[in-house]
């Protein structure tokens, strides 16, 4: 839970908004003449934060609106149970994953053992990182006097890799994992835009599909280190799927070291 107390200091909110606003500000304001008691239809599923201001606002109108002999304890069990709340609907929403699915390379699923321990989930080879063939395992110093690999750098779209893969075996095997697990939201019986999936995989994958999504960047302008994940959001409207929000968040484990 993200705590952020600020006074009367009037830079609050910018600093909240551009720290957090990439993924996703539900914003709850006595200010703006908003009851406490509605932060439930405020905090909507597809954003990740809940932001309370105001919070003099309401505890001045509890004071006033108490009966005398009405005691404190009263006021403090409310907030009490109030902020219980909070606290239970920040865990179900962290914990809400509708599914589930990895690459079938052993990296991945010790990631997904070690982050989500005793969960059932499915198994795809299509999520594979880009198959090296001959070269798997070796550096550029190792095969930058090899003329094969000197002229598929020079167009590594075009060519394949020896008894490896081609650039367009990778992309189609991804654009097709992506194009099911879409189909398949969609033929769910729930809001399509209230479904959450953790794919695990790897590195070429990610750099793939975010150069899908952000025109604006190549798949090498992409850098995905160890540790780091990528938080998507997309909304289902007019009859396709839009990307409108994109992330790049550290690991529960990078953020402490």
């Amino acid at each position: 839970m993200q705590l952020v107390i600020g006074g009367a200091f009037a830079g609050k909110r910018k600093i909240v908004k551009d720290q957090f606003d990439d993924v996703g500000l539900s914003w709850l304001s006595s200010y703006d003449g908003e009851t406490l008691d509605s932060w439930r239809d405020f905090w909507n599923g597809q954003n990740t934060f809940l932001v309370v201001e105001g919070w003099e606002n309401w505890l001045r109108e509890d004071l006033r609106s108490m009966a005398k002999s009405e005691p404190l304890t009263d006021i403090r069990e409310k907030y009490r149970l109030m902020f219980r709340d909070f606290i239970e609907e920040e865990s179900r929403k962290n914990k809400q994953v509708d599914e589930i699915c990895t690459s079938d390379l052993r990296r991945c699923g010790e990631t997904l053992a070690f982050l989500l321990p005793n969960k059932q989930y499915v198994i795809d080879e299509r999520l594979r990182e880009f198959h090296f063939g001959d070269w798997e395992g070796k550096t550029y110093d190792d095969l930058k006097a090899v003329d094969v690999y000197r002229q598929w750098l020079d167009d590594w779209k075009g060519l394949g890799v020896p008894n490896g893969e081609s650039w367009k075996d990778f992309i189609g095997r991804v654009e097709q994992w992506k194009d099911e697990l879409f189909a398949g939201v969609e033929a769910a019986k729930e809001d399509v835009n209230h479904r959450t999936v953790l794919a695990v995989t790897h590195g070429g994958v990610i750099r793939y599909l975010l150069s899908t999504l952000e025109r604006s960047q190549s798949f090498w302008d992409w850098k995905i280190t160890h540790g780091e994940g990528v938080h998507v959001r997309f909304t289902y409207e007019e009859e396709r799927w839009k990307c409108n929000s994109l992330s790049v968040v550290p690991s529960q484990e990078k953020e402490k070291s």
